[in-house]
């Protein structure tokens, strides 16, 4: 029987960086989860506002550099402008650049 340090259920944004990082530290580690494809069927839109917007938002330009990277061909689309919707029907409308992303290609 194959023995791990490190079991990762779950193999969403958060549960594949684990275990990529657990992995790269030398660490033997298994990662599941319940579906035979990652990243297929997608479960939501993915997006993530750009390094530079980020950069506004939180006071640590070295973290975003350091643990924010966007792989090459996970960014589908670009944004510039973010919508909601209230409950209640009301659209608020303002600036926010980012990314939409491909979850197979970034999972």
């Amino acid at each position: 029987m194959e023995r791990f340090d490190v079991l990762v259920v779950g193999a969403g944004p958060a549960g594949t960086r684990a275990a990529s990082a657990s992995a790269q530290a030398g660490v033997r580690t298994l990662l599941v989860d319940r579906r035979e494809e990652l990243g297929h069927p997608v479960q939501c839109g993915e997006f993530v506002p750009t390094p530079t917007e980020l950069a506004t938002l939180f006071p640590a330009p070295d973290l975003i550099r350091e643990g924010y990277p966007i792989p090459p061909g996970t960014a589908l689309r670009a944004t510039r402008t973010m919508v909601c919707v209230s409950p209640f029907g009301h659209r608020y409308r303002f600036p926010l650049a980012g990314y939409t992303l491909s979850r197979r290609a970034f999972d």
